[in-house]
């Protein structure tokens, strides 16, 4: 076990978009790189993402005639991070980072052949400024492995990396572990070690000893069992951010992941960024949602319209408009142990559901869906019906109850008042035809929790020191928050960019 097989410039453990990004950017750079995956297959949490990635002073902005800059970009991001209620503990130098460079990011992806529609407008930006990759996030994972392959690095997957090596003055030299089969390795890293293994979502022993109070909820990737979270922190890292709540909801997942690996092939992205910046919103649909694999979210906007939010048994359980959204409804479904979740609205509702800003989620490829995109793509979770009683039996839930739980919320509207949690802004279902949207349930998507870096992504120890040597990128780190959609896959590129080009100037 102590012989070293293998040497190279960088080793970067983990092979969703962060380590890949490092991983395309070490070989840019003529640096020997290999890239350790524990799973069989490469796109860690990536693979779940919508695509999109929040930056400003792109070509993209350029081309379409948006003014912005990096300044604006900031201010915006603050003023997120104040509505959240997270400027005190947000880091703002990695957030004023964040801003500078992601943009130069996306131009880089651009280079290497990952195609983008928009910019598109998103709150609370004042610019548009999110990007999407078509046809899916898959497009990342394909285009920086590609580039990797034609470069000749090595990737090597089903391997565990169970410990980081180092020296006798505490720099990071290798690291070692164990394959599939079980057969020990050990590989050397001269100039640095990259963790890129992504968050901690479903490593119930982690969340529960860093997140007070920790609620009981499904991971999005059960993968993400934050294995270069423990790596770091057995060689003394410090790890930050772990007080902020994370659990979220999400509709299941609807397209076959296949056919969007498939879609991200030769010239068809091309071909599907034309379709959606030349054609009908619902031909760009048609085409985007049956080509990716995504978990979506139901926006606020159908409860700021008028929706209500009711459990399996057809009753309210909480106020629909508590903050912070959707933190604390979600949080709040856990604790009551309610996984299958539905928004219930009348045709008044739906009428504004339709245009932004009032958008029912994000969507593969472009930015927003409404209602008519979820009535043509994603009848596996919309119903609609004339009355209560055909609406709860398309849904399997029981009539009686769902009746009773609008009656008894219609008379709190008449009141304006809401006598059983409080909402402060009262709408009556009363007219037809009335939605159900759901199933969906509260769930960790990614964490906002690691492990503390500086703006060079360089591993900092509990007391603050660097540990030479090792570096952090995406999800695994302690990154700019994410105050803003978009940011979380905008980081992790980022950062997995960032990381070597610092590691090549301490080196």
């Amino acid at each position: 076990m102590n012989e070293i097989h293998t040497d190279y410039d960088v080793v970067i453990v983990g092979g969703g978009a962060a380590g890949l990004a490092a991983y395309a950017t070490a070989l840019s750079c003529n640096l020997t790189s290999v890239l350790l995956e524990k799973e069989s297959e490469l796109g860690g949490t990536t693979i779940y993402a919508v695509g999109s990635v929040t930056a400003s002073k792109t070509h993209l902005q350029n081309e379409k005639g948006i003014d912005d800059s990096i300044d604006a970009f900031f201010d915006d991001l603050m003023m997120a991070c104040k509505a959240r209620g997270v400027e005190q503990i947000c880091d703002k130098t990695l957030l004023r980072l964040y801003a500078e460079e992601v943009g130069k990011t996306l131009d880089w992806l651009r280079e290497l052949g990952v195609v983008f529609v928009g910019p598109f407008p998103e709150s609370p930006h004042r610019t548009p400024r999110m990007h999407n990759a078509v046809p899916s996030a898959y497009s990342y994972i394909h285009r920086l492995e590609h580039y990797g392959t034609k470069s000749g690095g090595k990737i090597l997957k089903s391997f565990t990396v169970s410990t980081l090596v180092q020296d006798k003055q505490g720099r990071i030299t290798g690291v070692s572990g164990h394959t599939f089969s079980g057969e020990p390795f050990q590989i050397r890293a001269k100039k640095g070690v990259i963790i890129a293994t992504g968050p901690y979502s479903s490593n119930r022993e982690i969340l529960r000893d860093l997140i007070p109070g920790f609620i009981e909820a499904e991971p999005v990737n059960t993968a993400a069992t934050g294995d270069g979270i423990s790596l770091c922190r057995k060689v003394g890292a410090g790890i930050k951010n772990t007080e902020i709540e994370t659990t979220q909801f999400r509709f299941g997942g609807h397209a076959t992941g296949k056919i969007g690996k498939v879609a991200t092939w030769w010239l068809l992205p091309r071909m599907i960024a034309w379709v959606v910046e030349n054609s009908s919103h619902r031909l760009t649909n048609h085409i985007i949602v049956r080509l990716s694999t995504t978990y979506t979210a139901p926006s606020d906007k159908i409860f700021l319209e008028g929706g209500i939010l009711i459990n399996g048994d057809g009753s309210r359980f909480v106020n629909e408009l508590s903050r912070p959204y959707p933190y604390a409804i979600a949080k709040r479904a856990t604790t009551l142990l309610r996984k299958d979740l539905y928004v219930l609205f009348d045709a008044s509702t739906a009428t504004k559901l339709v245009r932004w800003p009032n958008y029912i989620s994000t969507f593969p490829g472009i930015a927003y869906a409404y209602l008519d995109d979820y009535l043509k793509f994603r009848k596996d979770v919309i119903h609609k019906a004339n009355s209560l009683e055909t609406l709860a039996r398309k849904s399997s839930l029981d009539p009686d109850n769902l009746k009773a739980t609008v009656e008894r919320y219609n008379g709190f509207a008449a009141a304006r008042e809401d006598g059983d949690f409080g909402r402060g802004e009262l709408r009556p279902i009363e007219s037809s035809p009335f939605y159900l949207l759901g199933p969906f349930r509260p769930v960790v998507t990614v964490t906002e929790g690691g492990i503390a870096i500086n703006t060079k992504c360089q591993a900092l120890s509990v007391r603050g020191e660097v540990i030479p040597g090792l570096y952090v990128v995406g999800d695994g780190s302690a990154g700019p928050l994410n105050v803003s959609h978009g940011m979380h896959l905008g980081w992790a590129l980022t950062s997995g960019r960032l990381s070597v080009l610092s590691l090549l100037k301490e080196s």
